[in-house]
């Protein structure tokens, strides 16, 4: 895999049932990888991981941030064990729908949006949206604004060098918006507030990705433990 393209372990530590967190472990030192977007999925896994380390203590679970392009070869090089990734499911891989997420419109409280209970799409179509280029951050944001505003659609974008915190300071400030997900855990919100989109098409599933050949007991052990019908 390309040095662009490999996964980068998240920074950020969540409690497990050992001392050292799966969003922090190298590829180098686990038994099981996971790839996901850096804005869909990653935070919707922590119950589900400690419940998995409990009943396989032996698997080191390492969960990484990763573009599509790279999630998918990741998986086909079997540097992958399992993929997180939004839409419709990848024809090329066993799947199963893990749950529903949605597109939220993050605005600074102040805006005349943001005391409505949703808001449509052709409301906030002329607005500035900021979105971070790092972590797969353009990435997530085309998906999001398709989801929200049809193919072909391109509403406004500032693009920059920073992280989420950075855009949502950004955004309470009043210099724009953002296209978040729901199942993202965000830092605390002070002056932003998320609103739902009044569209059917805001709401997507995300889907659990595998290649059948690379499924071990270690594997069908965790697809159990994220979705129990499996």
């Amino acid at each position: 895999m390309r040095g662009r393209d490999r996964p980068r372990a998240c920074s950020r530590p969540m409690a497990t049932t050992t001392t050292e967190s799966p969003f922090e472990r190298s590829l180098d030192d686990i038994t099981l990888a996971i790839g996901c977007s850096a804005a869909i999925g990653r935070d919707r896994l922590g119950e589900e991981l400690v419940a998995f380390g409990r009943r396989r203590p032996d698997v080191l679970v390492g969960v990484h941030e990763m573009g599509r392009a790279g999630l998918l070869a990741g998986l086909r090089s079997g540097e992958i064990a399992l993929g997180l990734l939004p839409g419709e499911p990848d024809p090329g891989f066993r799947s199963v729908r893990l749950w529903e997420d949605r597109a939220l419109l993050a605005l600074p409280r102040g805006h005349a949006l943001a005391a409505e209970a949703y808001v449509a799409p052709d409301a906030a179509r002329d607005l500035l949206f900021l979105a971070s280029r790092r972590s797969a951050g353009a990435e997530v944001h085309r998906f999001l604004s398709r989801r929200v505003f049809g193919e072909g659609a391109c509403p406004t974008s500032d693009m920059r060098d920073c992280g989420l915190g950075r855009i949502l300071a950004m955004v309470a400030d009043g210099g724009g918006a953002a296209l978040l997900c729901e199942s993202h855990d965000y830092p605390a919100l002070g002056q932003v507030a998320l609103l739902p989109f009044a569209h059917p098409a805001a709401r997507f599933g995300v889907y659990a990705h595998w290649l059948e050949e690379r499924e071990d007991a270690a594997l069908s052990a965790l697809l159990g433990v994220l979705t129990p019908a499996y």
